[in-house]
């Protein structure tokens, strides 16, 4: 899979020299474009191809894509109410690779971010210890996915939340709150379920296992951080879920970077390695420098999925599908979501309000999937 990205990018560069270097066919490389003349990935796309030479390149248009096609066959695969916002656009891929009959398997750049690391705790450190000459050098917006902050303000929010320099101002802040914040303990995605409903995080576990093995003194914040990502689980159910997507097929999708080793090595380098001149993945960045296009190797950001999310949630039977969930059938949910909450979201959208949160409109899709999976149990 090609999909323009650092990650998939770095696999398809280095598959493509060991299949020319062992004389194989040309690598295929499976990537879905957008074809309706909005933004895509194809000039990035393009540029590896380019680079890596001896690759068979599949372009697949996914400009017609609706959020809730396939969605019998999702909720089969899977048997759960998917977590994965792209299904239908994976789905796709994994479909017109499998019909094209020239391979069995898939290589998937999922876990780059994790495994690598994107290296933004090093920002942490470097306000910890008060170093802000450094801090102020290694800030972009653009890595960090945050093109609406300016660098002043993510330079202010980190000094103001871990310098120790700071320390005074926060306790006085906290003592105004009456000794905590008003965000203390309350989690981004309360408003959307019902007060009895509650979400495992990762930290309940992982902390104490930490202490345990003693590796809290042993570890930098970043390594613990780092650590923390790869613990967290949902990277198994992502993992599982990409695994059911592509049950059906004759495919099998394998992840490279999801190597132990690998992330064993990542986990002990310092932070400045995986964060280095404003650069997130560093080291991914200047050890693939000869293999990588330069357009690659030096892009911060990456592919705007909200824009194309938005146009598929009307695309088909969307609009009618969400409004038939929270209406007409609202008693399947009503147990776990706040109904209310997101019949408010659904109207927004329909009236193309421009305040509609993207967040709130993900969180629209995974309540349509979650009644279209508690209907499908009825009928067990």
């Amino acid at each position: 899979m090609l999909s323009g990205g650092l990650d998939s990018s770095s696999i398809v560069c280095l598959a493509a020299k060991n299949f020319a270097r062992e004389q194989k066919s040309p690598l295929l490389t499976a990537s879905l474009v957008y074809e309706d003349g909005e933004e895509d990935e194809s000039f990035y796309i393009d540029a590896v191809n380019k680079k890596a030479g001896h690759v068979s390149p599949l372009r697949i248009d996914a400009s017609h894509v609706a959020a809730f096609s396939e969605l019998d066959k999702t909720l089969t695969a899977s048997g759960r109410p998917p977590f994965s916002l792209n299904g239908a656009t994976a789905s796709l891929l994994i479909d017109e690779t499998d019909r094209c009959g020239k391979v069995r398997v898939l290589l998937d750049g999922s876990g780059g971010d994790e495994v690598i690391s994107r290296g933004a705790n090093y920002l942490v450190e470097l306000a910890q210890q008060g170093n802000v000459f450094a801090l102020w050098k290694e800030i972009n917006p653009a890595s960090l996915n945050a093109k609406r902050t300016n660098r002043a303000e993510i330079f202010r929010t980190l000094l103001l939340k871990h310098s120790p320099l700071m320390g005074p101002l926060r306790s006085l802040k906290k003592a105004s709150l009456g000794g905590s914040s008003n965000n203390d303990g309350v989690p981004s995605w309360a408003p959307f379920v019902r007060g009895s409903a509650r979400c495992l995080e990762a930290q309940e576990y992982y902390e104490p296992a930490l202490k345990r093995e003693g590796l809290t003194r042993q570890l930098s914040y970043g390594q613990r951080e780092h650590l923390r990502e790869l613990l967290d689980t949902r990277q198994a159910f992502s993992l599982e879920m990409l695994d059911h997507q592509s049950a059906h097929s004759n495919l099998e999708i394998r992840y490279p970077f999801w190597d132990q080793d690998l992330a064993e090595f990542c986990v002990r380098l310092p932070s400045s390695e995986k964060w280095r001149d404003g650069f997130g993945r560093s080291i991914l960045r200047r050890g693939l420098a000869d293999d990588l296009p330069k357009v690659v190797a030096e892009r911060r950001d990456k592919f705007n999925f909200a824009r194309r999310f938005v146009k598929s949630l009307r695309a088909g039977d969307g609009l009618q599908r969400m409004s038939v969930v929270l209406h007409e059938k609202a008693g399947l949910i009503d147990p776990y979501v706040n109904v209310d909450f997101f019949r408010t979201v659904l109207a927004d959208f329909k009236d193309e309000r421009p305040a509609v949160n993207i967040q709130n409109l993900y969180a629209l899709w995974r309540v349509t999937m979650l009644s279209a999976w508690l209907e499908s149990r009825q009928s067990v």
